[in-house]
């Protein structure tokens, strides 16, 4: 599965990885958005 963001997604991703208090925002997208299949993520789950 192939997953694309908005422009605004990238640039407020950006703006929160450079802020040390949520340096772990990268990790935490990676791990909400793999091994869930299309049905659970459109679920919000």
């Amino acid at each position: 599965m192939k997953i694309f963001c908005i422009e605004d997604f990238k640039i407020e991703f950006d703006k929160l990885k450079k802020n040390n208090s949520y340096s772990a925002v990268e990790i935490d997208i990676i791990e909400y958005f793999f091994n869930k299949g299309s049905q659970q993520l459109a679920s919000g789950g």
